[in-house]
């Protein structure tokens, strides 16, 4: 198991952060498509949020809950790249952020943990060396 970056430990150590921090700095490392898939996934959740900031006619609150998901998906499937970094950064939450940093390799793990601690690279990954139960 390693300290630092086993999945656990990992998840552990950012939710020790300060919220914003971690979602601020943890959206450089989250690709595109994984940011559009989680808004996807949290489409029964977006459908007023959609409505009310983007200015969303298309989207009929009057509609079944499954109607207003498929409007949602739909929404998000034609945004362009910069829209999609836009809605990510202004709707997740630091908890979705981390799940989603949850992808990164370990060498992208503590560079984050690096930014976020200030703590030098070589420190971080003498930490992190295996440690055996």
């Amino acid at each position: 198991m390693k300290l630092l970056t086993d999945d656990e430990n990992f998840r552990e150590y950012l939710m020790g952060f300060d919220e914003l921090r971690v979602r601020d700095i943890g959206n450089e490392y989250i690709p595109t498509q994984i940011k559009k898939q989680s808004l996807k996934e949290c489409a029964e959740y977006l459908c007023e949020y959609v409505h009310d900031n983007f200015n969303v006619s298309s989207i009929d609150l009057e509609a079944p809950d499954e109607v207003q998901q498929s409007q949602v998906v739909s929404y998000i499937d034609q945004l362009s790249r910069g829209m999609i970094h836009s809605f990510y950064d202004g709707y997740m939450e630091s908890y979705g952020v981390i799940e989603d940093l949850m992808i990164l390799n370990e060498y992208n793990r503590i560079e984050l943990i690096q930014r976020l601690t200030g703590r030098p690279m070589d420190y971080l990954e003498l930490i992190n060396r295996e440690i055996l139960n």
